[in-house]
This record gives structure tokens, C-alpha cells and sequence, in this order.
């Protein structure tokens, strides 16, 4: 299964219950992943506990992109519906993409599109637009808390 397929998964449940980002989830910085890791008897408290699923935003909390996601997601939208600026208006902050496209969509009078079709087309115009923007970066202490996460839960 696609990543984009999961990610629809997870922000179409997020929508039916009418969440953000952030609201269902805390984000784990240094603190965080420390409280989570810390060793008792041996074992991580996390660990023990199979049904956890640990989702990371990307942008903003694992790195900075410096605007390549909306750029992306603009190009996709003007490449499939012909709008430009199709996000204009359209607030982005801590929101899902599936709720940010959805949004963007009734805001122009589509109402029916293929939101995979659409994903394929973000991910290639971020794929290119992540080629050429040289001030994105991973964010400081990202790599520390990815390895202690690895190490102190079963990655699946």
C-alpha cells in the first residue's frame, strides 16, 4: 500500500471526527521522546504496547521545506483543474492535506476528482520542486529523536 493511500486513510478519520493536526496527536520533541523512552525494567514503556502508532508531520517538525509543500500542492492543482493559486485563501496550517485539497476544491466548484490522481501529481511536483529548493533542512535534534524512537519501539 502507498503512503498516499495511508495518509488518506489517516486524514479521512481525522476529517470524520472533524480533527487536526495535532489535536489527536502530540508531537514528540526531545522531552517527549525522552519521557517515552526512558527504561524501566529494561524494556521501553512503549514498547510493550503493540497497538501504538507513531505518525510524524513532516514539515515543521522533522524539517523545513520552505514553502515547497504549497508550491507542490499549487502546481498539482493548477496542472489537474487549470486554476491558479487554487489554494488562495485556503488556510494550510495543521491541517490535513485531503481536508486542504477538499477545501480548495468546493471553494472552486469541483466537486468530483480523484484525490489519489491528485496525490501522484503533488508527490511529483514536490519531488521536482525539492530538487531545486537548496534552503530545506532537517531540524536540529530530528535525527537524535528518529534513533531513539527506532530503538525504543517495534518499527514496523
Amino acid at each position: 500500500m502507498s503512503w498516499w493511500k495511508i495518509q488518506d486513510m489517516i486524514d479521512s478519520k481525522m476529517e470524520s471526527h472533524n480533527y487536526k493536526q495535532g489535536d489527536l496527536f502530540t508531537y514528540l520533541n526531545g522531552k517527549a521522546v525522552q519521557k517515552y523512552t526512558n527504561r524501566q525494567e529494561g524494556r521501553s514503556r512503549m514498547a510493550n504496547n503493540t497497538n501504538t502508532l507513531l505518525i510524524w508531520d513532516i514539515d515543521g517538525t522533522l524539517l523545513t521545506c520552505k514553502g515547497s509543500g504549497k508550491r507542490s500542492m499549487t502546481q498539482a492543482f493548477l496542472n489537474m483543474f487549470g486554476v491558479q493559486d487554487g489554494f488562495n485563501g485556503v488556510n494550510m496550517a495543521g491541517r490535513v492535506d485531503r481536508s486542504i485539497v477538499t477545501e480548495a476544491c468546493e471553494k472552486h466548484g469541483i466537486f468530483e476528482y480523484d484525490i489519489d490522481a491528485f496525490y501522484k501529481l503533488y508527490s511529483q511536483c514536490l519531488d521536482n520542486d525539492m530538487k531545486y529548493n537548496h534552503k530545506a533542512r532537517v531540524l536540529d535534534g530530528v535525527e537524535h529523536i528518529l534513533k531513539k524512537t527506532h530503538e525504543s519501539i517495534k518499527v514496523l
